[in-house]
């Protein structure tokens, strides 16, 4: 790890010499000790991996969880931060734990929603957007309760969220209100 963090461009190198992949792009999760939590966009899928000792001999995949569009269904992705301050990554019956950054720089159930409809869009099939229009119903329903309970902030941050579901739907093409 060069000054005490990986560069994206050294995970795509290592995903193509050791694991056989050709990541279109790589986001670092989280990085702690010799450490790594890193989401790979494939041309197929999205690949969510641990890797321990990089630098090293001794270089090992701790965990990974591999969506790909055969078995993709948004339907069964499930993201959910923890008091103990981890991220719980589920699709199906398989989980990947992560820690939780210091500082979420992005919204990572969307980061995954978008890089799959990517993948779907390589390969010309139109990928399920139920789930946005459902994350959409639940901030308006827990928007609604919030006003009636009075907490201001948390309407502050419901309505930021409302403009980053916008965003992302103008992203992905989804023409749903």
């Amino acid at each position: 790890m060069k000054g005490g963090g990986v560069d994206p461009d050294d995970l795509i190198h290592w995903a193509r010499r050791a694991i056989g992949r050709h990541p279109e792009e790589v986001l670092i999760w989280n990085q702690f000790d010799n450490t790594i939590e890193a989401i790979l966009r494939l041309p197929r899928g999205v690949l969510l991996i641990t890797i321990c000792d990089l630098d090293s001999s001794d270089e090992r995949i701790e965990e990974e969880l591999s969506l790909e569009i055969p078995i993709w269904d948004s339907q069964l992705l499930e993201v959910g931060g923890e008091a103990s301050g981890i991220t719980s990554i589920r699709f199906g019956v398989e989980r990947i734990i992560w820690s939780r950054p210091e500082e979420e720089i992005l919204d990572l159930e969307m980061m995954i929603l978008t890089w799959m409809e990517l993948a779907c869009r390589n390969e010309g099939i139109k990928a399920p957007t139920k789930k946005i229009s459902h994350v959409r119903q639940d901030i308006e329903t827990i928007g609604r309760w919030l006003d009636q309970a009075g907490f201001e902030q948390t309407l502050e941050e419901i309505k930021e969220l409302k403009e980053k579901m916008k965003f992302v739907e103008t992203g992905l093409g989804n023409k749903e209100h």
